[in-house]
């Protein structure tokens, strides 16, 4: 077996980190946007993939190398989540100071919801009456059935129990619960079980599209790169 260069892997690590200071320079210019923080992180990710792919290059375990690359990049996707649904004030996550001494059930009854599509409705009808910023609008649905989508890759490609549709429905339910918790007893966002019900939609929609034949490819591909990348070379 030749002795690969680790040369490529590492241009392609150092394009993914450069990804990365992209968002930093904008913060400090003030101002960072959601679409920039997901485009650096997409960027970033094909880097990592991609440096992960040309490390396997004569490796002997290609697909504990990949599965180490993918878990560095489901890392960098949950720090993303954690930031827009924590702290990203183009979300309005900043705490309020109006917050700050209310106690938790006061706050939970202006920002709480236990009523299913209450609030999906109420903002379809403000939308319709003309109320209603239809890119805000937009931006809330698919965000929230976007936000916790990606599990349904990293998940059964980390972890092989995931697989199941039942174990990834209790994984990703507990994580989405979590953070809405999380957000009310920190008063950065409010506890609503729309946001649930679209959050694991959302998800459960993208492990369906993974589950069919393309999907489990897509996966496999994911795993094991393009030959030019992956085959040991004797």
């Amino acid at each position: 077996m030749k002795k690969y260069s680790k040369v490529p892997s590492a241009v392609l690590y150092a394009l993914g980190a450069a990804s990365l200071a992209v968002p930093f320079f904008f913060v400090s210019h003030g101002y960072v946007s959601a679409l920039i923080q997901l485009a650096a992180l997409t960027a970033a990710s094909v880097f990592i993939w991609l440096g992960g792919a040309a490390y396997c290059r004569g490796a002997e375990k290609p697909d504990t190398i990949m599965r180490r690359h993918v878990a560095v990049i489901f890392a960098l996707y949950l720090a993303l989540l954690v930031n827009f649904t924590f702290f990203d004030g183009n979300f309005g996550r900043a705490a309020e100071e109006r917050f700050s001494s209310m106690s938790l059930s006061e706050y939970f009854e202006q920002r709480g919801n236990l009523v299913p599509f209450r609030t999906v409705s109420r903002m379809t009808k403000a939308l319709i009456a003309g109320n209603y910023n239809a890119s805000h609008y937009a931006v809330n649905i698919a965000g929230n059935l976007a936000a916790f989508a990606p599990f349904a890759l990293f998940l059964p490609l980390l972890f092989k129990k995931c697989g199941k549709l039942v174990v990834f429905f209790a994984a990703t339910s507990a994580a989405i619960l979590a953070v809405e918790i999380c957000q009310l007893l920190l008063r950065v966002g409010s506890f609503d079980v729309d946001d649930y019900i679209l959050n694991i939609l959302g998800a459960l929609i993208l492990f369906g599209i993974l589950a069919t034949k393309a999907g489990k490819k897509l996966k496999a591909r994911i795993m094991d790169p393009p030959n030019k990348y992956s085959k040991n070379r004797s």
